[in-house]
């Protein structure tokens, strides 16, 4: 078994709403790497908001993940590093293709990289991104990881989407070794979004970077469990 630790990068991460910053993301992650934990992790938001559990609505801002993964790259030198899980629809797929190879270049290989379909409405709105409905945001999950396999192999690579089209696409300035990308397995979602069940997005190597295994399992976001946090110090808070 292997732990991970979801390591601060929201302004409510901290007691007392102290500020989220490089420097206490920094600190978190050599302090797990010092632990022991088998690696560290980021989601990916513009911002948070506890307005849908019935707390204040006010935006809460937080890091964004892959910038900060690199930093963390460069002050960590065993724990894995990964996203937990990336918005699809925020990223063009091939710029992320090339953003995953990079962050996995500088930390020596030790980057995973998970991919997910998005839910927070607010900041789709916020930010211009079409929202939609569950087909709509696991389309675009779809076609992001089609994006990745076709580009996995290195050599030229032609894919259409319903929004992304390749033409003789390579990345380059990467070793790219026994990339194997099978097909996602989309998750049942119900008509509100709420709950999502078994998907799959089998393991593959691109240009050494992991894309393990990754559930979206069965949860419901409105009953959702916040569990106590672990500080530097030993202690713990809700």
């Amino acid at each position: 078994m292997r732990f991970g630790l979801a390591i601060p990068q929201y302004g409510c991460s901290l007691p007392r709403h102290q500020a989220i910053t490089f420097e206490v993301a920094a600190l978190w992650a050599r302090r797990a790497e010092a632990l022991g934990f088998d690696s560290v992790w980021l989601s990916d938001h513009f911002f948070y908001s506890f307005g849908r559990y019935g707390g204040d609505p006010a935006p809460i801002g937080a890091l964004e993940p892959m910038t900060t993964l690199a930093g963390l790259a460069a002050v960590t030198s065993r724990v894995r590093l990964g996203t937990l899980v990336l918005c699809a629809p925020f990223r063009h797929p091939s710029l992320l293709a090339k953003m995953a190879t990079t962050v996995d270049a500088i930390s020596g290989g030790r980057f995973d990289l998970g991919v997910g379909a998005g839910w927070l409405a607010d900041e789709f709105d916020a930010f211009g991104y079409r929202f939609g409905d569950v087909a709509d945001r696991f389309t675009s999950l779809e076609e992001t990881l089609g994006v990745l396999s076709a580009l996995q192999s290195g050599a030229p690579a032609t894919f259409e989407g319903p929004t992304v089209s390749l033409r003789d696409a390579r990345l380059m300035g990467a070793e790219f070794v026994d990339a194997n990308l099978s097909e996602s397995t989309l998750a049942e979602a119900d008509a509100q979004g709420a709950n999502f069940r078994g998907a799959d997005l089998s393991r593959c190597d691109l240009s050494g970077t992991n894309f393990r295994r990754a559930n979206l399992y069965e949860t419901d976001l409105v009953d959702a469990t916040f569990r106590d946090t672990i500080m530097p110090d030993g202690t713990t808070r809700p």
